[in-house]
């Protein structure tokens, strides 16, 4: 028996792979087998019912089954329910019923200044600048450097020359205290000396190495206690919103670390990645790294 090929709306078309095309193969006994669940949706030569209610062609390329105006609409049922098989449902799986309650709290910023510094000094608070002194000293001693001495003062003012190097950028910081008028940069250089800031710099440090285990695996170790703390006053800074995202972000970075990461799908490609929870607003109410 021929059957009358027409292309309608009732069509089904399932497509393994696109731009190639082929003639359709006709047969009169043939029979619909089920897609396996390692195998192909249809079998190699093409297939229909006996009675010529549905036609189909199964290419090497491209698959497709077309429905006559005879067809069964149980049998497409059966043919429907082999091409799509949902993972998850918004209301089965949902086990949550009910309407959640009001979000009453209010959203409040708890810190207040009128200048840029006055914000600052919230986050990066006397106690930060205290365990930074501490385990410089502790660090330049272990490596044989018994006079070294430094105070939080001293501390804040080698932060505060480094947050100017980012925004006022040379090649080579030692120019911020060159001897040539149009090169040396006098808000640093009247600061602090170069010999004192490479000093510093040298034994800066944040984690006591004695403590950290033989054992461990943790790439920004060094760094750990800073970064706890800073994530708590970041919490602490405000309450929380209604709406919360929790989602991965990039710290750019282009320097040498085993932790900097290539995400090409990123504005900043290069950098560290960290988990961070933010209001609706964008503030990071909490981060992980």
């Amino acid at each position: 028996m021929k059957v009358k090929r027409e292309y309608n709306k009732e069509q089904i078309i399932v497509e393994r792979q696109n731009n190639v095309s082929s003639d359709i193969e006709e047969s009169e006994d043939m029979t619909i087998e089920p897609r396996e669940p390692n195998g192909s949706f249809m079998n190699e030569k093409g297939s229909s019912d006996s009675d010529g209610s549905i036609y189909f062609r199964n290419s090497r390329k491209r698959r497709r089954i077309l429905e006559s105006d005879t067809s069964d609409e149980e049998d497409l049922l059966d043919i429907r329910q082999y091409q799509r098989s949902p993972i998850w449902y918004v209301q089965k799986d949902n086990k949550f019923s009910g309407t959640p309650p009001p979000f009453t709290s209010p959203f409040e910023i708890k810190i207040s200044g009128e200048t840029p510094y006055e914000y600052f000094k919230y986050i990066f608070t006397d106690e930060i600048f205290e365990h930074i002194v501490q385990e410089t000293i502790r660090y330049a001693v272990d490596c044989g450097k018994d006079s070294f001495r430094v105070n939080v003062s001293e501390m804040k003012e080698f932060y505060g020359i480094n947050i100017i190097m980012t925004y006022i950028k040379y090649p080579n910081y030692r120019l911020y205290w060159s001897s040539d008028a149009g090169l040396r940069l006098n808000l640093i250089a009247d600061t602090m000396s170069l010999k004192r800031f490479e000093e510093i710099k040298r034994f800066l440090h944040y984690k006591n190495n004695h403590t950290i285990p033989s054992e461990c695996d943790d790439i920004f170790i060094k760094i750990r206690p800073l970064l706890d703390m800073l994530s708590q006053i970041f919490e602490n800074a405000t309450t929380l919103s209604e709406f919360q995202a929790i989602d991965e972000m990039t710290i750019p970075f282009k320097g040498r670390h085993r932790g900097k990461q290539y995400n090409k799908s990123k504005p900043k490609k290069w950098g560290f990645k960290c988990w961070v929870r933010a209001s609706q607003n964008g503030y990071v109410s909490k981060f992980e790294m």
